[in-house]
């Protein structure tokens, strides 16, 4: 294939731009992100105007409502952006972190690995406009380049960010070229970009299922595999159905996407009708929709039956599908074949089919009795971009630096 030339100087001059980031250092890193979080809260009035473009165009073409509901900012959600970067560059720095290791080396004095960063990343994101300020944050404390590729119906949001980013990279010690907005209405440089490996290290698709699997498919460059929604949760016999309700609205309330809302509800088949109708009419007046398994048609007529593939995709649309079976081994069985495998639950008082759940099920995070919701900010640990799977070498859970980093082993004589 014959790349754009525009796209492979571009990438080219990423990658040099990288060498530039971690030669200034962790403390040079650090300001920079500062001074962008700065900026950031300093010009949320025109983030917001060119928000407000994107919306009102978004709607003349029919976008989808939960495309919108990503795409719309608010005062809040950009304030929240300032938070973020303002909290990574606080952080201590990834590319200090050593681990020793036994050597294999009979004449070596001493082995360790180091970690660094990967080079170029390439995000491809529709609506979201505040992920590449996100994503800026994390790659550059990571002293990584990043080429962010936004969607056609973000681009004025996208733009606006873009330029207060290249505002604080030229007024910096920063390499203004170690970020780059794409041009958004040209496909041809998104097949070029998902197959530039001599210069992009990384992937990380965000957005819709069919934005994902579509990277994943024509990708030659390694992809982060993220994804949304889709999770599970078994509730055990011994459990309060009313556990299981909390986890599964509060699931919900992370924006302004619900990267592990819970969408298909696993129960014991010995849990009452009384105890499944209440969780139902709980869920209810909470305005979720209700589709069930077809061997629960004689005990709940008045609700759908879920489709065959409903099971097996986020359905994105505060639906919650309803499945007896006999015990926790079934239920293990059912999630490992249909859930997305990024985040699963169980709701049990026995300590035991807790730990059974948490040894068998093939989920990168699991949660017992607790809500699964995700937070990019949360108040102890690292921002995270997103949720990630665990596929083709790359760790699953929270996107964060640990995904943006290698190890270079190292070895001393």
């Amino acid at each position: 294939m014959s790349f754009s030339f525009e796209l492979t100087k571009t990438a080219q001059q990423a990658q040099q731009a990288s060498q530039v980031l971690l030669d200034i250092g962790a403390q040079g890193r650090s300001q920079l992100l500062q001074q962008l979080a700065i900026r950031v809260a300093q010009y949320k009035d025109d983030i917001l105007d060119a928000n407000t473009l994107d919306l009102e165009a978004s709607r003349e073409m029919a976008v989808p409502s939960l495309m919108l509901d990503w795409l719309r900012l608010t005062p809040e959600r950009v304030q929240s952006v300032a938070q973020m970067l303002q909290a990574i560059a606080t952080q201590p720095d990834p590319l200090q972190q050593g681990t020793s290791i036994a050597c294999s080396n009979q004449n070596a004095q001493c082995c360790y690995a180091q970690s660094m960063p990967l080079g170029v990343i390439g995000l491809v994101y529709e609506s979201f406009p505040d992920l590449g300020a996100i994503a800026t944050g994390l790659c550059i404390k990571a002293g990584n380049a990043l080429l962010l590729k936004g969607g056609a119906e973000s681009s004025h949001s996208n733009r606006m960010i873009a330029n207060i980013i290249y505002d604080v990279l030229d007024q910096t010690e920063g390499q203004p070229n170690c970020v780059h907005l794409l041009p958004a209405d040209q496909s041809d440089v998104t097949r070029e970009l998902l197959t530039l490996r001599s210069h992009i290290k990384l992937l990380i698709p965000y957005g819709r299922p069919g934005l994902i699997q579509r990277v994943i498919k024509n990708a030659t460059v390694p992809v982060l595999q993220t994804a949304i929604s889709n999770c599970y949760l078994y509730c055990s016999d011994s459990a309060a159905t009313d556990i299981a309700s909390h986890m599964i609205i509060d699931s919900y309330q992370s924006e302004p996407d619900a990267v592990n809302a819970i969408e298909k509800l696993i129960f014991h088949k010995s849990c009452s009708t009384a105890s499944i109708t209440k969780l139902i009419a709980t869920l209810q007046k909470a305005d979720y929709r209700i589709k069930i398994a077809p061997e629960l048609r004689s005990q709940f007529t008045q609700f759908p039956v879920a489709q065959t593939e409903e099971w097996s995709h986020p359905l994105l649309n505060f639906s919650v599908l309803l499945k007896p079976v006999n015990d926790i081994s079934e239920a293990i069985v059912w999630i490992n074949q249909h859930s997305s495998g990024h985040s699963n639950c169980i709701s049990t008082s026995s300590y035991q089919e807790g730990r059974l759940f948490e040894k068998n099920v093939m989920s990168d995070m699991v949660y017992i009795n607790t809500s699964p919701k995700f937070e990019r900010h949360p108040q102890c640990g690292e921002v995270a971009l997103g949720i990630a799977r665990h596929s083709r070498g790359w760790g699953g859970g929270p996107i964060g630096f640990r995904q943006l980093t290698y190890r270079k082993l190292i070895t001393h004589g």
